[in-house]
C-alpha cells in the first residue's frame, strides 16, 4: 500500500477511516486485554469476576497507547500524506529555549488548572438529569480508584515506570492522535484552525470519561493544538503533555514519601486569589514568549 493513498479523499471519507482504524485498535486492544486476563485468572473469568489487579491495568494502558493512539497516528499519516514525517510534522526544528518555555508554563499554570478543576467538581445537574449526575460520579469515583492504584508508588522503581507510562507514552500516543492526525482533519475539513483546535481539545477531554476535569483538560487541549499551530513541531505539544503528566505524577510520589508537605494537586484549589492571579499572569508571559519565539511568524496549518 503505497504513502499518501487517501490524500486526495474527501473531508467526511477521512473521518470514516480514522474511526475504523480506531475501532480495530481498540478490538485489538480488548482481544489482547481479554487474553491476557483469561490465561492470569482462568477460574475468575470463567464466573466473570476479574479483580482490579495493577498488572492489568497497566497492561490496558499500554496496549491503548500503542493500538489505539501511536500506531493509528503512523498509520494514518502514511495513508493521508505523501510525507507522513511533514504531516505529522517530526521535522520542524525550533528556537531552543521554547522547550524551556514549555516546560516553565507548565509548572506556573498548576494553580489555574486546579481552580479550574475544583470549579468544574462544583457543577450540579438540574434535578431532571440527576440520574446522568450519579453515573458520571460514579464513573469518576471508579476512575479515581483505578488513578490511585496506578499512583501507588512504593519504589523509585515505580516512580520512573509511571513516569514512562503516563509521562511518555501517554503524551507522545494523545499528542500524535489528536493533535497529529484530528486536528489535521478537522483543519482541512473546515478551513478554520482555531475551530480545529477546540473541537479537537472537546473531543480530547471527552474521550477520558471524566466530566468533572473536563474544563481543565479542555484548557490544556487547547494550549497542546495552540503549541503545535505556532511551533509547527510535533514534540512541542508532546513536551507540554509529558511536562503536565509527569509533574503531577513526581507531586503525588513527594506527597507519599513526605518529600513535599502538600498534595500538588491541591495547589490552587482554595481560590487564594494571589496565587491565582500570579499563576495567570506567569503563564500568560511564558506563552505570550512561546508565541513571539516560534519559527514562523505567519504560520498556518
Amino acid at each position: 500500500m503505497k504513502a499518501g493513498l487517501f490524500e486526495k479523499s474527501s473531508f467526511w471519507t477521512k473521518i470514516f477511516i480514522v474511526l475504523i482504524v480506531v475501532l480495530v485498535g481498540f478490538l485489538l486492544t480488548m482481544t489482547i486485554y481479554g487474553v491476557s486476563s483469561f490465561v492470569l485468572y482462568p477460574k475468575e473469568m470463567s464466573t466473570g469476576e476479574v479483580p482490579v489487579n495493577i498488572f492489568l491495568i497497566r497492561l490496558l494502558q499500554i496496549l491503548q497507547s500503542f493500538f489505539v493512539f501511536i500506531i493509528p497516528a503512523l498509520l494514518l499519516a502514511f495513508w493521508f500524506s505523501v510525507n507522513p514525517n511533514n504531516y505529522l510534522y517530526f521535522e520542524q526544528k525550533n528556537n531552543p529555549v521554547i522547550p524551556l518555555l514549555i516546560i516553565a508554563a507548565s509548572i506556573t499554570i498548576i494553580p489555574v488548572v486546579n481552580y479550574l478543576a475544583y470549579l468544574n467538581e462544583q457543577i450540579a445537574l438540574p434535578e431532571a438529569l440527576k440520574g446522568v449526575e450519579n453515573w458520571m460520579r460514579k464513573l469518576e469515583e471508579d476512575n479515581e480508584k483505578i488513578m490511585e492504584k496506578i499512583l501507588k508508588m512504593d519504589s523509585i522503581r515505580i516512580l520512573w515506570f509511571n513516569i514512562l507510562l503516563i509521562g511518555i507514552l501517554a503524551g507522545v500516543g494523545e499528542e500524535l492522535f489528536f493533535r497529529g492526525i484530528i486536528q489535521k482533519v478537522i483543519k482541512e475539513g473546515t478551513h478554520n484552525i482555531h475551530l480545529a483546535i477546540w473541537l479537537t481539545a472537546f473531543i480530547f477531554s471527552a474521550i477520558h470519561m471524566q466530566f468533572y476535569g473536563f474544563f481543565p483538560r479542555l484548557l490544556l487541549g487547547a494550549y497542546f493544538g495552540y503549541l503545535l499551530w505556532w511551533t509547527k513541531s510535533i514534540w512541542m505539544p508532546v513536551l507540554a503533555h509529558f511536562a503536565n503528566n509527569t509533574i503531577a505524577v513526581m507531586g503525588t510520589y513527594m506527597e507519599q514519601h513526605q518529600i513535599a508537605d502538600a498534595e500538588l494537586e491541591n495547589i490552587g484549589s482554595n481560590g487564594e486569589i494571589i496565587s491565582l492571579i500570579t499563576s495567570f499572569i506567569l503563564s500568560l508571559i511564558l506563552i505570550s514568549f512561546i508565541y513571539i519565539k516560534r519559527v514562523r511568524q505567519e504560520p498556518s496549518q
